[in-house]
Parts: C-alpha cells; sequence; structure tokens
C-alpha cells in the first residue's frame, strides 16, 4: 500500500488535471454509475467524523474519505479539520493507498467548481469576489482561474490576517491582482463589500457562516455564484432572494444538496421555492442532459455540498500519478 502525504497530494496532480477528473467524477454520479451513499456523521463528545465511502464504476475508483472536524483543536496545535483517504483496488479489495485528503478535499472541491463555472460562468468573466480566506477558498481561485481569465480578486473574510495573508500569498502564486476587506457587520465594511458585488462577475462563497454574507439583490445579471462553504441544514451562505430569483441552479448532487444544504432548506421551508428550484446537477451539464448558460444577462448559482466520487476520482489519479512518478512510501499490510 502506498502512503501519501499532503506534499505527494500536491505535487501529484495539476488543477487542470483535476478538474479533468471532476468532471469525469460528476458525469459518472448523474449517470447512474457511481455508487456513493449519502455521508455518515458520527459524533463525539467533542467533534464530529463524516464517512463517505463510493464506487466510480469504470474509472476503478473505490475506497472511503473519513473527515474529523473538531473544533476545539486549535486550542492543542491541531486543525479542525483532518481526513484520510483509502483507496482499494475494484477487482480485490485491496487497499492501494492512503492518503492525507484535507487538500485532497479542497483540491476536488475547487475542481468541480472549476467545471461548474466552464458550464455557467460568462466567458468574459474577469472580476472575482471570494467569502472566506481558508483552503477551499485557495482552492476555489484556483479553480475558476483555470477557466476564466481571471484578472481581479476581492477576498473577504472575518479575520483580517486571514484575508490579507490570502491576498499576498495566492497573488504572488496566481500573478491576479488581490485586494481584501474584513467581512463585518460595520456599515464601513458592508459598503466595501456592496461595491464588490455589484462589480463582481464571479461570486464565490467558501465560509461556516449560519447567515448570509451577502445581499443576494445586489447581484447583477449575468453573474455567476458559487457557494461551496456551507454543508448541514443550519449552515446558509447564499441568501433566499438569490436563491430563489436565480436565472439556473446547479447542484453537484440532488440528493445531497436537499439533504445538506441550508442554502435550500431554509428557503424551502419558508415556501420560497419548490424542490423544482434545482435546475439540475453538473453532470447533467457536463453529459449534455441539461441546458447551462444560454445568454449573458442570466445569474447562475452552483451550490456543492461535497460527493464522494470527487473524492474517489481525484484520489485515483493522485495514486496513478504518484505511482508514475514514483512518490509516496509503499508499505506491506501484510508484513
Amino acid at each position: 500500500m502506498l502512503l501519501l502525504t499532503r506534499s505527494d497530494v500536491r505535487k501529484a496532480v495539476t488543477m487542470a488535471e483535476a478538474i479533468g477528473a471532476a468532471g469525469a467524477g460528476l458525469a459518472a454520479y448523474s449517470s447512474g454509475n457511481a455508487k456513493v451513499p449519502v455521508r455518515t456523521p458520527v459524533e463525539t463528545s467533542t467533534g464530529i467524523g463524516l464517512f463517505m465511502p463510493g464506487l466510480v464504476q469504470g474509472y476503478g475508483a473505490f475506497g472511503i474519505k473519513i473527515v474529523s472536524v473538531f473544533a476545539g483543536n486549535p486550542r492543542r496545535g491541531l486543525p479542525t479539520v483532518t481526513a484520510l483517504m483509502v483507496l482499494n483496488d475494484v477487482e480485490t479489495g485491496e487497499p492501494l493507498a492512503a492518503m492525507e485528503a484535507s487538500y485532497l478535499t479542497a483540491l476536488r472541491t475547487g475542481a468541480a467548481a472549476g467545471v461548474a463555472a466552464r458550464h455557467l460562468a460568462r466567458a468574459d468573466s474577469r472580476v472575482v469576489v471570494i467569502f472566506g480566506a481558508g483552503a477551499q477558498a485557495r482552492m476555489q481561485l484556483l479553480g475558476i482561474a483555470a477557466v476564466r481569465q481571471i484578472s481581479r480578486v476581492d477576498v473577504f473574510d472575518v479575520d483580517a490576517s486571514a484575508a490579507e495573508g490570502f491576498a499576498g500569498e495566492m497573488g504572488a502564486e496566481t500573478g491576479i491582482s488581490i485586494g481584501w476587506g474584513v467581512a463585518g457587520p460595520g456599515s464601513s465594511e458592508q459598503e466595501c463589500i456592496a461595491a464588490s458585488i455589484t462589480e463582481a462577475d464571479v461570486i464565490i462563497t467558501a465560509t461556516t457562516s449560519k447567515t448570509p454574507v451577502f445581499d443576494g439583490m445586489l447581484v447583477k445579471p449575468g453573474t455567476h455564484v458559487t457557494g461551496i462553504g456551507s454543508y448541514a441544514p443550519d449552515m446558509q451562505e447564499l441568501d433566499e432572494y438569490l436563491v430563489s430569483h436565480a436565472d439556473l441552479f446547479f447542484c453537484d448532487t440532488r440528493e445531497g444538496a436537499w439533504a445538506e444544504a441550508g442554502d435550500l432548506l431554509k428557503p424551502l421551508s419558508n415556501g420560497l421555492i419548490t424542490r423544482e428550484r434545482v435546475t439540475g446537477e453538473v453532470g447533467e451539464l457536463v453529459l449534455g442532459r441539461v441546458a447551462g448558460r444560454t445568454n449573458d444577462q442570466q445569474i447562475t448559482v452552483y451550490k456543492g455540498v461535497g460527493l464522494a466520487a470527487l473524492d474517489l476520482v481525484a484520489a485515483k489519479l493522485v495514486y496513478d500519478r504518484a505511482r508514475e512518478r514514483k512518490m509516496g512510501i509503499d508499505i506491506d499490510m501484510l508484513a
């Protein structure tokens, strides 16, 4: 079995390669060629574990991702979120690899959003606004930059140092001009956010907020919105106006979105939308079964809640590349 660290995973594949794999995974899921039960949560006294097994048929991707979210970990000098991906041989069940999966998760999430943006964002999109300045936000920027020629980014976070750090680090990595601000309740902060929203071609939310992070009424025609931070019924990044009025609303998985996305469940419970609100899955866009953007005035939304098929195809790609390049540490599990 091959052991792969975060550094190995990072070096193994590019965002462009990950976007290709994500498109295949989303298409496999929407065509019924993936077996991915809704993730199973198991709570402990101090945190929660999320277990995401699955199989992507025809891709040779079979295994499970285990994610742990323990809010008190920073006090112990540990990350809040840790994750492990175990990839198995689809023919024999033999464990092929165990790899660090926090980076893998951010990579496949950014890649899936890149697939959605390729179909839904205007071709001339240049200005991006991002809420959140963590690992997911970084991969979201790389994902959109891989499919559109982005020239300006504004990033907002409740932590000013995080936003400033994001602007410096990602600006240097991408060569894109990145401004930053604080996502706070004050009038000056809200005025700054509102000004950015009205100029945005793409808006990305990558937070754990339980309340909407911007006013959907400010979104200009033609904007594409990606919401990937909220993953539970009590979380909400996108407001009810945007969700109910967007021209097109796509998700990675209908089943998962209606089970977990507070962005949909809250307006549903308030009678503002029905389950017909979801236009389709991104995999259906990839397969050509559902039409995406048809004009430059449409406001489009992609809501991602996470899908084991994405983890599996990304992990299989990482494993294949790592084998080719002789990366990682080989161990004999039966020794």
